[in-house]
């Protein structure tokens, strides 16, 4: 063999050694962030569903406006009912949006997958929404 021929053949395994590594180091990224999108899923959905768990089973007048003689839903209350009940968890953040036509409540659950234990911030904040309304929840029945 020349001297040729070897400097071309340590630079092909050079090559093929160096696209082999980063061939698995992308695998392995990639089998960490379906994890983390895994496990933040499912954070989202128990959340998603101790609300309304809490929401059917708590005590249904406290959660009604108290203006008149209309059945609409108090988000001050909700809140307060769900802070007081939901443990805080890192990463997740609730928030509770009046529906445009003010029969509801939107709630959302938001948050970011993770990577190497930081929020990946380049992509969107993946969310859970659920419409609450007095009826869907068991409450004009109580009220009228």
């Amino acid at each position: 063999m020349t001297i040729s021929e070897v400097v071309v053949a340590s630079v092909v395994l050079s090559l093929s050694a160096q696209l082999g590594s980063q061939s698995w180091t992308a695998t392995a990224r990639a089998a960490d962030r379906t994890a983390s999108e895994t496990a933040l899923a499912v954070q989202l959905d128990q959340q998603v569903l101790a609300s309304q768990r809490l929401l059917t089973a708590g005590e249904g007048t406290g959660l009604l406006l108290q203006e008149g003689q209309s059945c609409r839903l108090d988000p001050v209350a909700i809140d307060q009912l769900l802070d007081d009940a939901l443990p805080a968890i890192p990463g997740l953040k609730r928030e509770l949006v009046m529906a445009p036509d003010l029969e509801g409540v939107w709630l959302v659950w938001q948050g970011s997958p993770m990577h190497d234990q930081q929020p990946m911030h380049d992509q969107q904040p993946w969310q859970r929404r659920r419409l609450l309304t007095p009826a869907g929840l068991g409450l004009c029945g109580a009220q009228s």
